[in-house]
């Protein structure tokens, strides 16, 4: 009976520590989990139905991103050309993405992709990226031939 008496502050400090040490585990895996979740928001899936007017391009990608798979489909009636650079080089053809047609592209880290109507009547697209989805969009005028 006089050894529980000793032991028993002994025990609370045990205690104490023990459940310290837990709290600081369990905050360090909150803190992990959300690092984790953040870091993954840029590697989604995007989904978007993107038209063209006549002489324009949509441009996806100019500047810093990673890799990302596209799925693209031309829903539209009017061929639709799709080229790509990589850092700032000289356009390459993918393809010419025919109406109804579809057409899978693995896009490199930091490469551009354009999609080019050259028609005159509005072209219409539907995009599907998987991977790093945080890039730059924007339209270009197209110079005149």
């Amino acid at each position: 009976m006089g050894k529980e008496i000793v032991n028993e502050p002994l025990q609370e400090i045990i205690v104490f520590i023990s459940k310290i040490f837990h709290m600081k585990l369990l905050f360090t895996l909150l803190i992990a989990l959300a690092l984790l979740a953040s870091g993954c928001k840029m590697f989604t899936t995007l989904r978007s139905t993107t038209y063209i007017e006549p002489g324009k391009s949509f441009v996806l990608g100019e500047g810093q991103h990673g890799t990302y798979n596209a799925e693209i489909k031309n829903e539209g009636s009017i061929p639709v050309t799709i080229l790509s650079s990589l850092d700032g080089g000289a356009n390459t053809l993918v393809c010419i993405l025919e109406p109804r047609a579809a057409k899978s592209v693995k896009v490199a880290g930091n490469e551009r992709v354009s999609f080019r109507n050259e028609g005159d009547q509005q072209a219409v697209i539907k995009i599907q990226l998987k991977g790093d989805a945080n890039l730059s969009m924007s339209f270009k005028e197209e110079k005149q031939r």
